[in-house]
């Protein structure tokens, strides 16, 4: 489990407050800007900024800027999740600007992606004692490239030293000048300034207005040197072709480009942005006007993607956000693979959740080769949803899949999603989730404006989250000064599509409740709770920070009193981990936690918690943790009242308030303190526990709706009944000498599992070609990993049998196989089996014959054999199988380059594998032997100058992956709440806590 926190800087000054004259845009993308005092030494300069980029960018990734193009950067900005339509007043520092009239700029950006949303120029006068009293031009009608001067007379009317700022501005619309310079004047003193300039020739034949700061402009004639030829467009443009090229080979690709007095030639810079980043950059142009010439690097797999061509200004600090000028182009990589179709089923998309984009390839050739897939969401979007490479075999078509998803940014409505430079087709894109209604039933009533907001997940199975904000804020969660307080009792109501069903609710909050309604066409969420008080350190991220704190550093430097938000954990990936868990609710103030896990072996409920030692005051920091357990999570341990359950924290014994509720389920409570520490929950040691067989109850249906199972399991009975469920799936126990093995098998018949521990078989009838045979393994790697030999009493045998353990808590496992076969199976066989080596008779794993990996580590062998049917009667099969963390960090292996290959036809060969997040991962494979579970470590280069190691080498377009957004990222703030969306699996309970600023 990864405990991840998001954090960001946010500049002094920034002030969120209601900017006078100035009110919301209507429309977005939109933004005004105006100054509304002047720069004076001494005193902050405030600028009135309002914006609406509704549907532009999700909140969490949300930074509003005032910038100066000049040269200074950011002045100041405002990273705190702000909201997406606002009129806010942000506050330059005193100093940060010298006086003299200006052209600034308000921006607005998503700080995840680096793009530049929209932004305005404005001016901002002086109001200092130095004045401009006059300046001269040396030449009003010039050539184009001919320097002529600019002459200005300052004068300090003060009696103190004062500097002051000139700077020449060539356009009525350009926000970066010409040239400048900086004069500090003694009180009285007077000085006069020349300062050089050109015109180039973009705007030869044109009158342009010059001027000095904010002074009356000087018409300027710059001269057609053409011949009747004609001018050129003033305005700023790059222009590129579309590009086709063939595998293997490079292509050149000629940019256009014209941003004369756009950006200065020092600060140009010329670049290419594709798929994984940045490919290729010229920071050494030799003119504002021109061409460049680059070479696109080869590609190993065919298929089309698209590329930004881009003028960015370095001198800003976030240049590639705002482009001086972009163009965006296509490029058609071919070889014997062809796209045929591809089609999108689900209609509406609801944010949040992954679709499948269906895609039929085919290949006329005589070898296997690859096509890429870059599925695009809108047009002239050049950053792609998601990208997948597939093997297609020789006269052959392919019927792939690539995941999708739509986000928090993108408003409601329709949008033209395109995979490559295909014809695109409408999609309907529709909110996961809203807020119905939030209120106060009882105690103190907000007595400002306070605000709701509700983010989807990130990807399929993620967290869905709620926040109550008071947007005046730079860390809106605090609702301090709202009026809320700690009883404050509110509600919540939010309607959740059926595609989502939320299953655990973690809170900062307290006396929380959740109740989850299954209606006709949605899931009707109510909870109920308090605010609660949460203190903040900016010196820690996660809940493993803390190991690394010095006393000085484990104090709060930030106070939340209170806040209120919520993020719920899909019944989806909770039926993956513990079924039993599903209407868990944690509350906690606690400013980071893990998600609560359960521990088979211990037969017990963990959360990790963590927060500063000493609050903001230095008093020590205590604080508290509450939960609601399940009634079916009760069951399974065996618990009938609050008395049989324990608690401890840090191995210290907690005496825990607890009471019975009318759906069978027990809310605990207690006191903790911090600086960091383990909870851990379960029975009491008296309690018959049934920790070990999580399964006795998973019959239990997950929906509030439903009824609090009862164990079926006996431990003096070894001949377990088949649990019913309300699906069509079956659930098989077998006991033999070694171990009890549990399966559920979905599109057959009736199934039969032996298993010696080592080896396990599921034998199925009728295995149906019209649906996926689906056979659940999940209970596998438990069983093994809880084998005792009952004969073996003495010392060595104990702890044989705790090795033998601990070894299993880190060996890989097959959790469940999916197979789509062309005909019915009267009797199908599987047997799964791992391994450290690889058995006997086959080749040991050095890399597929199609990578060119510098760096192949093997983690574990599988061989899984069929038997009743062939490879052949196979369409395709799925194959989901677990990899514990610690395994992982014994090879030194990062999660992402987790590859499964298959040895078939006398070599291996790398499968499509995807990372399903946490330990879990899944790979596609047309068929079964042997499989060696590998970390790929390919040379990727560095995304700063060039994707050549990316796009030249076959190993890294055979991997399933050139994920831009669907992989889980993580951003970071640095202020509590849940506002921003972090990724859970569908297959593995990864929650997090989330802070924002």
């Amino acid at each position: 489990m990864v405990f991840v926190v998001v954090t960001s800087v946010v500049p002094l000054g920034a002030m969120v407050t209601a900017a006078a004259g100035l009110t919301v845009p209507s429309s977005s993308p939109e933004v005004q800007a105006q100054a509304q005092t002047t720069i004076t030494p001494g005193q902050t300069t405030d600028i009135g900024v309002a914006y609406n980029v509704t549907g532009a960018v999700d909140q969490s990734d949300l930074t509003v800027s005032v910038v100066d193009p000049a040269g200074q950067g950011t002045l100041v900005s405002n990273s705190s999740s702000p909201p997406l339509a606002d009129s806010t007043t942000m506050s330059i520092p005193d100093g940060a600007l010298d006086t003299g009239a200006k052209r600034l700029a308000a921006s607005t950006y998503n700080s995840s992606s680096g793009q530049g949303i929209v932004s305005q120029m404005f001016v901002v006068d002086s109001g200092g004692n130095v004045t401009i009293d006059s300046y001269t031009v040396s030449e009003t009608a010039v050539d184009p490239g001919e320097t002529f001067w600019v002459n200005a007379t300052l004068n300090n009317t003060g009696g103190v030293s004062e500097t002051f700022e000139a700077r020449v501005y060539g356009q009525s619309w350009n926000s970066t000048p010409m040239n400048n310079t900086t004069q500090t004047l003694a009180g009285g003193a007077t000085t006069t300034v020349n300062l050089s300039v050109a015109y180039g020739s973009s705007v030869e034949g044109t009158t342009q207005d010059l001027t000095v700061n904010n002074e009356t402009a000087t018409s300027v004639q710059i001269n057609d040197t053409n011949d009747g030829g004609g001018s050129s467009s003033s305005a700023s443009n790059v222009t590129v072709s579309d590009q086709s090229t063939t595998t293997g080979s490079t292509v050149d690709v000629t940019v256009q480009y014209n941003v004369t007095n756009s950006v200065s030639l020092t600060d140009a810079n010329l670049t290419l942005r594709g798929p994984n980043g940045v490919i290729d950059y010229n920071d050494s142009l030799s003119t504002l006007d021109g061409s460049v010439t680059f070479t696109l690097p080869a590609k190993a797999a065919a298929g089309e993607y698209r590329v930004r061509a881009a003028v960015i200004d370095d001198s800003m600090q976030w240049a590639s956000l705002n482009p001086v000028a972009e163009d965006v182009f296509s490029v058609n990589v071919t070889n014997n693979v062809t796209l045929d179709s591809y089609v999108v089923e689900d209609d509406p998309l609801f944010k949040g959740q992954s679709y499948p984009v269906n895609v039929t390839l085919n290949n006329t050739g005589s070898t296997a080769q690859n096509y890429t897939v870059h599925v695009y969401p809108k047009t002239g979007s050049y950053e792609a949803l998601n990208s997948s490479t597939f093997e297609v075999q020789p006269n052959s078509e392919r019927n792939v899949s690539v995941l999708v998803s739509y986000g928090s940014s993108y408003t409601s409505g329709t949008y033209q999603l395109a995979v490559g430079n295909e014809t695109p087709v409408s999609v309907a894109v529709d909110d996961l989730a809203t807020v119905t209604d939030w209120s106060v039933v009882s105690g103190p009533t907000n007595t400002t404006v306070v605000e709701s907001s509700v983010a989807p997940p990130s990807g399929q199975g993620g967290l869905l989250q709620f926040d109550l904000n008071d947007y005046q804020k730079t860390w809106p969660q605090n609702l301090s000064g709202t009026g809320l307080a700690n009883d404050s009792e509110i509600r919540v109501t939010l309607h959740v599509n059926h595609s989502y069903e939320p299953g655990v609710l973690i809170a900062t909050a307290q006396n929380v409740s959740m109740n989850v309604t299954n209606k006709s066409t949605y899931y009707e969420v109510n909870v109920t709770g308090n605010p609660i008080e949460s203190q903040y350190t900016s010196n820690a991220s996660g809940v493993s920070d803390w190991e690394t704190l010095s006393e000085s550093e484990d104090q709060a430097n930030a106070a939340f009193k209170p806040m209120f938000s919520l993020a719920f954990v899909s019944n989806d990936s909770v039926q993956q981990y513990n079924p039993n868990m599903s209407g868990l609710v944690i509350g906690t103030d606690a400013q980071a936690f893990t998600p609560p896990r359960y521990n088979e072996t211990a037969g017990q409920l963990e959360v990790e918690v963590a927060g500063p030692h000493r609050t903001v005051d230095g008093d020590n920091n205590t604080g508290r943790f509450e939960a609601t357990l399940p009634s079916a999570l009760l069951n399974q341990w065996g618990v009938s009242s609050p008395s049989d359950l324990s608690a401890d924290y840090e191995g210290e014994n907690k005496t825990v308030n607890a009471q019975s509720n009318s759906d069978s389920s027990i809310d605990i409570g207690f006191d903790i303190h911090y600086s960091a520490g383990q909870i851990n929950l379960a029975p009491a040691e008296e309690t018959d526990s049934e920790s070990s067989d999580s399964s006795s109850s998973s019959d239990s249906t997950t929906s509030s709706e439903s009824e609090p199972s009862s164990s079926t399991s006996d431990d003096d009975d070894d001949d377990a009944e088949p649990v019913d469920t309300d699906d069509d799936s079956t659930t098989t126990t077998s006991s033999n000498d070694s171990t009890d093995v549990t399966v559920s098998v979905a599109g057959a018949d009736a199934a039969s599992v032996t298993s010696n521990g080592e080896e396990t078989t599921v034998t199925v009838t009728n295995a149906s070609s019209e649906e996926t045979v689906s056979i659940d393994l999940e209970q596998l790697s438990t069983a093994s990993n809880t084998t005792t030999n009952t004969t073996e009493t003495n010392e060595t045998a104990a702890n044989a049998t705790q090795a033998e353990a601990a070894s299993n808590d880190t060996q890989p496992s097959v959790s469940k196989l999916d197979l789509n076969l062309s005909s019915t199976a009267p009797e199908l066989g599987v047997s799964v089996s791992s391994a450290d080596e690889v058995p006997d008779g086959t080749p040991e794993y050095t890399g597929a014959d199609s990578d060119d990996s510098t760096d192949v580590a093997v983690i574990d062998y599988l061989q899984i054999d069929l038997s009743g049917t062939t490879d052949e009667d196979i369409e395709d099969a799925t194959i989901t199988f677990t990899v514990p963390s610690d395994r992982l960090e014994q090879t030194g292996t990062d999660p992402a380059n987790v590859t499964l290959s298959r040895y078939h036809d006398g070599e291996w060969q790398t499968l499509e594998t995807t990372h399903l997040g946490g330990d879990r991962y899944a790979a596609v494979t047309p068929g079964f032997s042997v499989f060696a579970i590998s970390s790929q470590h390919a040379d990727t280069g560095n995304e700063t100058t060039t994707e050549d190691a990316t796009q030249t080498e076959p190993a890294s377009e055979t991997t399933a992956s050139e994920t831009t957004t669907t992989a889980a990222q993580t951003t970071q703030s640095d202020a509590p709440g849940f506002g921003v969306t972090v990724a859970l699996t569908a297959l593995a309970l990864v929650a997090a806590r989330v802070w924002r600023d």
